[in-house]
């Protein structure tokens, strides 16, 4: 709390503060822009990304396209369907000239099916040169059927080729005879050519690209799972739409479909490595200003804490003065208790001794009545002995934390106010609801406060015209693990413009005061003792509470 204090109440804290908030709206304004300029720039580079990776593809085959188409028109202006001697050699021609192509089949329905040039089915012997029984149902796949249907060249992803044993693209074109279907002739691709391709493509850093089917299941490594699964939902819950477009996490991904495919084409970007990346060099600039600016906020700040430090400990010293100008100007008011409660005993010593001496001139001097008469000489000492014990710890300044009960030190405070008290005929009466509460506190402390605040309640008192009722009231309670202390008077009280003012410096109600007991009181309990003096009541009665811990840490 008082680190807190010393902050909000020194201007050069307060300085600091101000300029390292501004360099934070600074810096945060420049981050803002470029973060707002970066995101631009990603969709911008995201969407140029997918086209390239598009037009590669498309462009890709479409070559592949174009060669099938021609060699088909060639086949079929020539007939070579009808022989199959011309079959075989357009077949191996067409591999020979297009290596681009891993495999070539031609199926022409009701005659044959033949693949890189091999005949595969004889259909009009119905003979099968192969038990694969994918092949045998060649006229009944779907590369076939769809080419057949739409008389158009389709492009067909096959899982497993019957003939390769993996996953293949086939681009099958009709074989027709003027306008009359003939057949079917298709070139094979591996599915991996085309995405070797794409890898081709240089991509932006922190970017990358996928293919998924039309059911989200990806066809290119994808080790994000969760992104893996959101385009499986979105794929099904946007119902194959031609662009889609999502967001992951840091990852914002588009979907693009194929032309000519089921296919989606992906790129994604993380867009916190994206705008970290790019704005790398302005951090690391940032940063480097930020530190040496604290460096620099750090060597002020130490030069300013040894000027604090030192004028801390002149303070501390004039508090120290302070405090016991406070103490002698309260216990001052005592002296002439002192002498009463001292020779009070010793009048009482001296006549059990004359009588003792008057008793043993005439002889009459026996054990029991010097025994009875030495028990009161000795309770005498033991009352001078605790006097003055009592009236020493006022004086002492002992600052060190001690276990003791707090129902003595009130009846020791009292003993030494009694006297005082009683001269001015004021009635103090101690609520002894507690025969002992056990604290471990500072008990010099507490002596200094009650006295203060009896010795108030006894001047307002006094200050206070045919007072009727010239009482001090102490009260005691205790919960959980802390102790109040009341002090209730039936003096002038508090005025209330006063009221916010009483625990500051210079603040007295006596002609002649200092103000500095309740100043200090407060000081204590606040500052020493962990706790906290308050103005209760304003008047009738007016009251003090001090409220302090049973087991103050050191």
């Amino acid at each position: 709390m008082s680190l807190i204090n010393s902050v909000a109440n020194n201007k050069i804290y307060k300085t600091i503060l101000f300029l390292i908030l501004i360099f934070i709206f600074i810096i945060g304004g420049i981050f803002i822009g470029m973060t707002k300029e970066m995101k631009e720039k990603v969709e911008q580079n995201r969407e140029l990304t997918i086209k390239s990776l598009e037009f590669t593809m498309l462009l890709w085959l479409e070559q592949r396209v174009k060669s099938l188409e021609s060699a088909v028109i060639y086949a079929g202006n020539n007939g070579i369907y009808n022989d199959e001697e011309k079959i075989v050699k357009f077949n191996q021609n067409f591999i020979n000239s297009n290596p681009f192509f891993n495999a070539v089949q031609m199926l022409i329905p009701q005659k044959y099916f033949y693949m890189d040039g091999k005949k595969i089915i004889d259909y009009e012997k119905n003979i099968a040169y192969n038990e694969d029984k994918n092949i045998t149902r060649a006229i009944s796949q779907p590369w076939f059927i769809k080419t057949k249907e739409s008389e158009k060249t389709t492009i067909n992803e096959m899982k497993k080729h019957h003939y390769l044993h993996e996953q293949t693209i086939n681009i099958c074109t009709p074989i027709k005879d003027g306008a009359k279907f003939v057949g079917v002739f298709c070139g094979i691709l591996k599915t991996d050519s085309l995405f070797n391709k794409i890898k081709e493509i240089k991509i932006p850093q922190n970017f990358y690209y996928f293919i998924v089917d039309n059911f989200g299941n990806a066809l290119t490594e994808l080790k994000n799972k969760e992104l893996l699964v959101s385009i499986e939902q979105t794929c099904i819950e946007k119902n194959r739409k031609e662009n889609i477009s999502l967001q992951v996490g840091d990852d914002a991904v588009s979907l693009t479909k194929l032309h000519g495919f089921e296919w989606y084409l992906g790129v994604g970007v993380d867009t916190h490595k994206f705008l970290l990346s790019n704005m790398k060099k302005t951090i690391i600039y940032a940063i480097v200003s930020f530190l040496s600016f604290l460096i620099m906020l750090y060597f002020i700040n130490l030069i300013y804490e040894f000027i604090i430090k030192k004028l801390s400990a002149k303070k501390e010293q004039y508090e120290q003065l302070l405090l016991h100008q406070s103490r002698l100007n309260e216990i001052g008011g005592l002296v002439s208790g002192i002498n009463h409660q001292l020779k009070q005993p010793i009048n009482s010593l001296s006549l059990i001794i004359s009588s003792m001496s008057e008793t043993l001139k005439k002889d009459e001097l026996d054990k029991e009545l010097f025994q009875s008469n030495l028990a009161l000489c000795k309770s005498q000492i033991w009352a001078m002995n605790n006097t003055i014990n009592i009236y020493r710890n006022f004086y002492k300044f002992d600052d060190a934390i001690s276990e003791f009960d707090i129902i003595k030190c009130i009846k020791d405070v009292i003993l030494v106010t009694k006297t005082e008290l009683n001269h001015h005929n004021i009635t103090l009466k101690f609520d002894k609801s507690y025969e002992s509460i056990a604290v471990k506190s500072i008990e010099n402390f507490i002596y200094q406060i009650l006295l203060v605040l009896i010795l108030n309640s006894k001047d307002a008192i006094l200050s206070q015209k045919n007072s009727k009722k010239r009482e001090i009231l102490i009260e005691v309670s205790q919960k959980d693990n802390e102790v109040e202390i009341c002090v209730l008077d039936f003096g002038s009280g508090v005025e209330k413009s006063k009221k916010e003012l009483i625990f500051e410096p210079r603040q007295s109600s006596k002609k002649h005061g200092f103000g500095l007991g309740l100043c200090f009181a407060k000081m204590l309990s606040s500052r020493r003792l962990n706790g906290d003096l308050r103005l209760v009541s304003l008047k009738n009665p007016t009251k003090f509470s001090l409220n302090i811990q049973k087991n103050l840490k050191a």
